[in-house]
């Protein structure tokens, strides 16, 4: 096989071959401008050149921020209101807001970033995974999306809730088991008729929408304007002085122990009597006339051993777990408090520096 000579670089390619270094003056650079021309220039003029790129970046960024500090300013001194030609800017309501709220808020806040921590040292702050299960779970509860609405809560202040309770329950039953017989005490606790808080066994719960009056004659007037054809929301507006009266009567769903007519046995029977779509009334009831609108029942369930089991050990563990870890916890979690690490940078906010010891800071 031929061997190939390697091809010599001719001396006289520039296109190829740089011209020597010894040939270009001291303080200049040598510049490739083409495929065979080259050129020396003074090497400070690149170091001018990066140095007005690098000038015009910055100023640049500075026009930016002075650009979003004037969009701000100007945003923060809007008016929102105009009182007979006194503007109240958004900044004043931003400070009032700060003087008034500012310390318990961002005292709460601390607390709850303790809490957290606390539970990520400890390995016990909850998945994703977890949250969602559990959310899932509670939303199949009645009355939950009611409760929501008048917690003021959304679904995601609502998981951050669960997230706080489910890193106790992590903590508590950390290192805790429950034999089968120890689920099958707590089911049978929690689902005795005589057991009111019973897990596993819920009581016959209605919901209903009530127009509440003072007086007889004025719950007389509501049924009148009722029965007459107007929308039942457009009553409750004029007549009801009950607080869910914004909600349009509706209340939240309730058991017999803790309806509000538990205190008038006439009237409670009348009303956990009504089928879903009755409305009665007007009915005396702890010294007020009411005329009631069911909405919606729910009978009496009991969960049945099967589908109960993993609770079942859950809440025995948990129950366990209380009696044996709670104390140690709390001795823990308050020498973590201690030992924390706060800096304060506004001496108005100088107390979030001594956070309360308590777990209940989050809730």
């Amino acid at each position: 096989m031929p061997l190939r000579r390697k091809r010599e670089r001719n001396p006289f390619d520039v296109a190829i071959q740089r011209p020597p270094d010894d040939e270009v003056p001291r303080g200049y650079r040598l510049r490739r401008v083409g495929p065979a021309e080259w050129v020396a220039e003074p090497a400070a003029g690149w170091w001018r050149t990066w140095l007005l790129v690098i000038m015009a970046a910055l100023g640049a960024a500075a026009v930016t921020g002075q650009v979003a500090r004037i969009r701000n300013r100007r945003r923060a001194e809007a008016a929102i209101v105009v009182v007979t030609g006194v503007p109240i800017r958004r900044d004043r309501l931003m400070q009032d807001l700060e003087r008034r709220y500012g310390l318990q808020t961002v005292g709460r806040m601390v607390s709850s970033e303790l809490q957290k921590q606390f539970a990520q040292r400890r390995k016990c702050w909850p998945t994703e995974a977890q949250v969602a299960r559990r959310l899932e779970e509670e939303k199949r509860l009645p009355g939950f999306t009611d409760s929501l609405i008048r917690s003021q809560l959304n679904e995601e202040d609502y998981k951050d809730l669960l997230r706080f309770r489910l890193a106790e329950i992590n903590m508590v039953i950390e290192g805790v088991d429950a034999s089968e017989a120890d689920a099958r005490y707590f089911y049978e606790r929690h689902t005795s008729a005589r057991n009111p808080d019973a897990r596993f066994r819920t009581p016959e719960r209605i919901q209903v929408a009530v127009i509440r009056t003072a007086t007889k004659s004025r719950a007389q007037q509501a049924m009148a304007v009722l029965l007459d054809g107007a929308r039942w929301t457009e009553a409750v507006r004029r007549f009801s002085d009950h607080p869910d009266r914004v909600a349009g009567g509706l209340m939240m769903p309730f058991t017999r122990r803790d309806s509000p007519f538990a205190g008038t046995a006439a009237a409670q029977s009348v009303v956990f009597g009504m089928r879903e779509g009755d409305r009665i009334g007007p009915l005396p009831a702890s010294g007020h006339w009411w005329i009631v609108r069911c909405i919606h029942r729910w009978p009496a369930k009991t969960t049945p051993w099967d589908a109960a089991r993993e609770d079942a050990l859950m809440g025995a563990r948990i129950e366990k777990g209380a009696s044996r870890n709670a104390r140690a916890i709390a001795e823990a979690r308050a020498r973590f408090i201690r030992e924390s690490a706060i800096q304060v940078f506004d001496p108005a906010y100088d107390a979030v520096a001594r956070p309360l010891v308590s777990r209940d800071q989050s809730r």
